[in-house]
């Protein structure tokens, strides 16, 4: 089983910037996380990285490739 994407955001309406003074309709801002967890018996590096080479026979073995990488992303949405 694997996390492969996590996504969580917040929108601020447009009663709640119009008190703070913006002069725009609404704000929504998060974070999304992908690659987080993977839960495996497989004692290589990521179940995924295995198999990639097109080789029915190298199934379980990583073939000298990286793990998909952890990442996180933030962002601004903005709505005028």
């Amino acid at each position: 089983m694997k996390i492969k994407e996590l996504n969580v955001s917040y929108t601020i309406g447009r009663s709640t910037l119009e008190k703070l003074g913006w002069g725009v309709s609404s704000l929504r801002i998060g974070v999304i996380g992908r690659n987080l967890f993977t839960f495996t018996k497989y004692s290589g590096y990521d179940p995924e990285v295995a198999g990639l080479s097109g080789d029915p026979y190298s199934f379980r073995f990583d073939g000298f490739s990286y793990p998909n990488f952890r990442t996180f992303t933030g962002f601004m949405e903005i709505s005028f």
